[in-house]
C-alpha cells in the first residue's frame, strides 16, 4: 500500500518525476490529452463529474497502461463487467458511502472518499462497510494535512491524497508540505541509531538484490528529490553512490515494506556494479537469464570475427532459421527434461535476436506489463472468420468449424514432413491453404513470414 497518493492538480515537473519514484500518481481526466499513452509511470486518472468521457476512452487508457480509473457512482454502474474489478475505483462524498449497493460494491477493488474532516471513526465504518477494498480520503478541508494525520490513517487502513498544490521538494512549511516528509511519516526504526535497512534490487535484472545499505531520513529525501543513489553509511555518514567510483545509480522506485520499518531501492546501476568489489552484486554473480543477457550484451561489443555469436549478430537469415527450428523443437517436446530444454535453446536464440536490436529483458518485461493491463481482449479471429461465412449457424457449430479447419491445418502442417508435394504453411499464404478446404474463399491475410 502506498504511503500517499498524489492527485496531479498542478504541473510541476521536477516535483511530479520526485513524486512518481515512491509511488502512483493520481490524474484528472480532464488533463488527459488524446493519444497519451501510460507507461513510465504508475497511474491513476480520475473521472469526476466534470469530464466528459465515454466507456471507450476510459478502457483505452486502461489499455494503454492505466493501472486503474477513479469514477463516480453513475460511472461505475456503467463500467460494471467492461472492467476488471482490480483496475475500478469508486468516487464518493463520504456523506453518501452507505448509499452503494451490494453489487457495485462487489465491483470496485477501492473507494476514493471526498471528505471535509479526516475524522478516524467516519473513515473506519466506510473502511468497514467497504470491507476488502482500498481507502483513499481526500479531505475537501482548506487545512493542510500533517504527517500524523497520514500515520492515523494509515492505521485506520487507509491512504491519504494530497494535492500536489499542497505538496512541495522544498522545505515543509504551513501551505505545502514536503514530499519526504509525507513518505516517511509512518517509518520506524529499532536502531539506536535510527537508520532503516535498505535493500536496492536492480531494476533491470528482475529486481535481483544487488546489495543491503541503510538510508536516514537525509539520505531518503535526497534520493527522492535527486532520483540518484543515496545512503547512510554507519562510518562516513551521507553516502552518494559512485561520487567517486562512477558507479552510480538512477532510482526508479522507493517503496516501504508491509512493516514500514524497511526501504527497498529499485535502480539502474551504472558502471562495474554496486559491490565494491566491481560485481554486479554483493551476493555474488548474475544467473540465468540475466547471466545470459549481460554474456550476450558483451559478445555484441566484443565477439571476434568468424564466431558462432558473431555470426549469429550478422547474419539474420542464420539466427532467423535457428529461431524457427528451436521453436519446432520445442513444439515436440514431450518429457519435462526436453522441454526444459528446448525451451533454453530457443530462449538463448530469441535472447540472441533481442540483444542484436537494442531490446533488454527489462523492455520484454515492460512488454507484458503492458499487455497484462489491456482490457480489450483480441477477438477469436478463426471464429469471426468462420461467422462471416456460416452466418447461419450457431455459436456452437461455428466452433466446431474453427476447431475443423484447425484440425485440418495441423494434420497438413505435419503432413509436410512427410511429403515433400505439400507446400509449407510457414511459407504460404493462409488464404491458400484455406480454400483447400473452403471452394472460393477470399480472404486477404498478410503471409505468416
Amino acid at each position: 500500500m502506498s504511503v500517499f497518493l498524489p492527485l496531479v492538480d498542478r504541473q510541476d515537473d521536477g516535483l511530479v518525476s520526485a513524486l512518481a519514484r515512491i509511488g502512483p500518481l493520481i490524474i484528472p481526466a480532464l488533463s488527459v490529452q488524446d493519444g497519451t499513452t501510460f507507461t513510465e509511470h504508475e497511474r491513476y486518472i480520475l473521472v469526476d463529474h466534470d469530464a466528459s468521457v465515454d466507456a471507450d476512452e476510459i478502457i483505452s487508457w486502461l489499455d494503454t497502461g492505466v493501472e486503474k480509473v477513479i469514477v463516480p457512482l453513475a460511472w461505475a454502474t456503467e463500467l460494471i463487467g467492461l472492467v476488471p474489478v482490480e483496475r475500478l475505483v469508486l468516487l464518493l462524498d463520504v456523506a453518501n458511502a452507505n448509499a452503494v449497493s451490494d453489487k457495485v460494491r462487489s465491483s470496485v477493488s477501492g473507494v476514493m472518499l471526498k471528505s471535509p474532516t479526516l475524522e478516524l471513526d467516519l473513515i473506519s465504518s466506510v473502511s468497514q462497510f467497504f470491507a476488502g477494498s482500498s481507502i483513499f480520503v481526500l479531505s475537501t478541508s482548506a487545512e493542510l494535512p500533517s504527517p500524523s494525520n497520514i500515520r492515523e490513517l494509515i492505521g485506520a487502513g487507509a491512504t491519504l491524497i494530497l494535492p500536489t498544490s499542497q505538496l512541495t521538494v522544498s522545505k515543509s512549511s504551513s501551505t505545502r508540505l514536503n514530499i519526504a516528509d509525507a513518505f516517511l511519516a509512518p517509518v520506524v526504526s529499532d536502531r539506536p541509531d535510527g537508520l532503516f535497512p535498505t535493500v536496492v534490487s536492480s531494476h533491470l535484472q528482475g529486481g535481483r538484490s544487488l546489495g543491503l545499505v541503510y538510508s536516514s531520513r537525509e539520505s531518503v529525501k535526497e534520493s527522492i528529490i535527486t532520483g540518484k543513489g543515496v545512503y547512510q553509511s554507519r562510518k562516513h555518514g551521507l553516502w552518494r553512490k559512485g561520487e567517486t567510483s562512477g558507479a552510480t545509480q538512477d532510482v526508479v522506485r522507493i517503496r516501504l515494506d508491509c512493516d514500514n520499518d524497511s526501504l527497498e531501492f529499485s535502480v539502474i546501476q551504472n558502471g562495474a556494479g554496486f559491490c565494491h568489489l566491481n560485481r554486479t552484486s554483493c551476493f555474488g554473480t548474475l544467473n540465468g537469464l540475466s547471466a545470459l543477457e549481460a554474456t550476450l550484451q558483451s559478445r555484441l561489443a566484443s565477439a571476434p570475427e568468424g564466431s558462432y555469436t558473431r555470426r549469429l549478430f550478422n547474419d539474420a537469415q542464420l539466427l532467423r532459421s535457428k529461431i524457427m527450428e528451436e521453436a519446432d523443437e520445442l513444439c515436440s517436446a514431450e518429457t519435462k527434461e526436453e522441454v526444459a530444454f528446448e525451451a533454453a535453446d530457443l530462449l538463448y536464440f530469441a535472447l540472441t535476436r533481442c540483444v542484436a536490436a537494442g531490446v533488454s529483458i527489462a523492455d520484454i518485461e515492460k512488454s507484458l506489463d503492458r499487455k497484462a493491463r489491456k482490457v480489450t481482449r483480441r477477438p477469436d479471429k478463426l471464429v469471426e472468420f468462420v461467422k462471416k461465412k456460416n452466418r447461419h449457424h450457431d455459436e456452437d457449430t461455428v466452433r466446431e468449424e474453427a476447431e475443423s479447419v484447425l484440425e485440418w491445418f495441423y494434420d497438413t502442417y505435419e503432413q509436410r514432413f512427410k511429403d515433400p508435394g505439400i507446400p509449407d504453411p510457414r511459407q504460404t499464404d493462409w488464404s491458400t491453404f484455406l480454400r483447400g478446404r473452403y471452394i472460393g474463399l477470399e480472404l486477404e491475410v498478410p503471409r505468416t513470414t
